[in-house]
């Protein structure tokens, strides 16, 4: 008798090992899936830690803006009421941002002043910047010259149907 209670106390207790290590199989499962997901967030939070520096460094650089417009923003010397562009003023959802920069256009570009008697003064020393703008056009890759010497400067109707071959000749 003793050898059969004996021999269930023993299955008993072989049960209850092998169900907390089908547990301590679970959660070590468990632990190992919440690992790979913290390592992704952690992974993902970098990328966008990183992002957001990228941005704020094109934000204090002012890319994107003409270059008038960064020369009139780094200068606060000489452009002491200017306060920032209508860009850096507009606050508006992120869903709302696509439609928001689609409706102002260039218009987020307007360089804002703190108040109107600086406006006159500011246009003064803006109009006398120099600043470059580069061109999006290859001239010397796309320039075509054409001599037309077959019709009569004084003649409309031929000098405007010349006009017209030209531009359709050159697909504008």
């Amino acid at each position: 008798m003793r050898g059969l209670v004996a021999g269930d106390e023993i299955t008993r207790i072989q049960r209850r090992l092998d169900e907390r290590l089908r547990a301590a199989s679970s959660l070590s499962e468990s632990q190992s899936a919440l690992a790979r997901e913290l390592a992704r967030v952690r992974d993902e939070k970098t990328a966008v830690e990183s992002r957001r520096r990228v941005l704020d460094e094109m934000g204090r650089a002012h890319e994107g803006l003409g270059s008038g417009v960064r020369t009139v923003l780094g200068d606060k010397a000489r452009f002491p009421s200017v306060i920032g562009v209508v860009a850096d003023l507009v606050d508006t959802r992120r869903e709302d941002a696509d439609a928001v920069e689609a409706a102002l256009g260039d218009l987020l570009e307007l360089v804002v002043v703190a108040d109107e008697g600086a406006l006159a003064a500011h246009a003064e020393q803006a109009l006398s910047l120099r600043v470059r703008v580069a061109s999006p056009f290859d001239y010397a890759a796309q320039t075509r010259v054409f001599v037309v010497n077959d019709l009569s400067r004084d003649n409309s109707d031929q000098v405007a149907a010349a006009y017209r071959e030209l531009f359709r000749a050159s697909g504008g």
